[in-house]
């Protein structure tokens, strides 16, 4: 096998999309630099090697999380919903944290499918795939579905958003968030 063709399938490797023995067989992977855990490459019904690039992916995206339920507890914690709707600028920022927050979770959905070894799809399809592989539980499906329902309307502004009952359902879905979070923490564990 070419140099070339061992050093862009080591590459693959490395990106997740090829084992170990499909790169040059069980032994050869000391003989081209592999490391123990890139030899081993494990894989356990779901379970895969994911390499230390993915690994911190993963943990900024969790951290931005965590981050952001802070900041909306912080900007939130002593206003009522009229204090809300009237303060324009703490309005927009707890809609954009929200917004990260979603977008935040869902990129890591996708990224747990694909690491689970499904073919992400839709963030919906996504969250109902978790669930099937008992990666993520009925609270986290159901808070997910609702945060990613009501981050579109949030964003588009559909039948003129309620401010209100926005406000309710972001200050009661912020938890579901700090549960996900270790969810996919733990999971993450299991899995590197």
């Amino acid at each position: 096998m070419a140099l070339e063709d061992c050093e862009e399938r080591k590459s693959l490797l490395m990106q997740n999309r090829l084992d170990s023995s499909e790169v040059m067989g069980e032994d050869a992977g000391a003989a081209q630099g592999f490391s123990d855990a890139e030899k081993s490459y494990k894989r356990n019904g779901h379970r895969k090697f994911m390499d230390l690039e993915r690994t911190k992916r993963y943990k900024g995206k969790l951290d931005l999380i965590r981050e952001r339920v802070g900041d909306i507890n912080a900007w939130t914690s002593s206003k009522e919903p009229a204090e809300f709707i009237a303060d324009k600028k703490t309005k927009l920022a707890v809609y954009k944290a929200f917004q990260e927050i979603i977008e935040s979770a869902l990129d890591i959905v996708a990224m747990s499918c694909k690491d689970a070894g499904l073919i992400p799809k839709d963030d919906y399809t996504n969250i109902g795939a978790l669930h099937d592989k008992e990666i993520l539980g009925e609270d986290s499906k159901k808070a997910l579905t609702e945060a990613n329902g009501l981050r579109n309307r949030l964003i588009h502004r559909y039948n003129a958003l309620d401010d209100e009952i926005a406000y309710k359902a972001i200050k009661m879905l912020l938890p579901s968030f700090e549960k996900f979070s270790d969810v996919i923490g733990r999971w993450l564990k299991r899995n590197l």
